[in-house]
Order: C-alpha cells, then sequence, then structure tokens
C-alpha cells in the first residue's frame, strides 16, 4: 500500500499518514513513484508484476483515483521524468533495460507508449536520475 501524509511547509515534519487509495484489487506491490510536474497523476512501479500504475491525485487530500496500469516487458523498479518532464523513464533490471516512455494521462489504461531507450551495458538497473 502506499501512504499519503502532508507535510508542514514551516517544519518540514509529516502529518499523520492516510490510506492512498491505491487499489488492492491484483495484489499491487509499490516500490517507487514519481509525479507528474502539476502533480495530478502519480506513477508507480511495481517489482513483482509487469507493469506501471497510473492515478490521479486529488490536489486537496493527496489521495488516488482512477487508477490504471500498462504493462512492461518485465517487473519494473525505478521511475523517473527527465528534466524537462516530457518522458518517463522506467527500469527493469531483470532484462537489464531501461524504458523511454511517452505518456498519455488521458487514458486510464495504457498510457504508456515505451521503447527500449538504447542504453547499453547495464546490469540490474534499480534507479536512474537526471542532472540539469
Amino acid at each position: 500500500s502506499v501512504t499519503v501524509a502532508a507535510v508542514s511547509p514551516v517544519t518540514g515534519n509529516l502529518g499523520a499518514g492516510v490510506d492512498s487509495g491505491l487499489p488492492t484489487t491484483g495484489t499491487p506491490t509499490p516500490y517507487t513513484l514519481t509525479f507528474n510536474s502539476s502533480g495530478t497523476y502519480v506513477y508507480i512501479t511495481d517489482n513483482q508484476h509487469p507493469l506501471v500504475i497510473q492515478c490521479a491525485v486529488n490536489a486537496s487530500t493527496g489521495t488516488f483515483s482512477n487508477c490504471g496500469t500498462s504493462s512492461m516487458p518485465a517487473n519494473t523498479t525505478g521511475i523517473f521524468f527527465n528534466t524537462q518532464g516530457t518522458h518517463l523513464h522506467v527500469t527493469t533490471p531483470a532484462i537489464n533495460k531501461v524504458w523511454q516512455c511517452t505518456v498519455n494521462a488521458s487514458l486510464t489504461n495504457n498510457f504508456l507508449s515505451c521503447v527500449d531507450s538504447g542504453a547499453t551495458n547495464l546490469s540490474e538497473p534499480f534507479a536512474i536520475a537526471f542532472s540539469g
């Protein structure tokens, strides 16, 4: 499951956590998550299933709704937007690949269109980061 909590702008402390509303159908195993630049969608990897989960985010509560999935060729671990916020990159360590994906957030399912990023000589990439 995923828990959401408000962050104090003064202290940085977390408030009381509440369930995010991530559906338990299909027994998702959340691993990492990232938000789009406007904070309206969250993208979640699942280390036990070959998929990425997309959910709308409620601006007031931070809870998730209208969740859907996109299939991936292997279990996913890392998920990050590039610095421009135009492409999502997803790691699949079991097959030594990083995928570059375009996102169609208006779709509930099959919202990702992914191609092999072309990165070579990878050894179980669990995460990726961009500078700049």
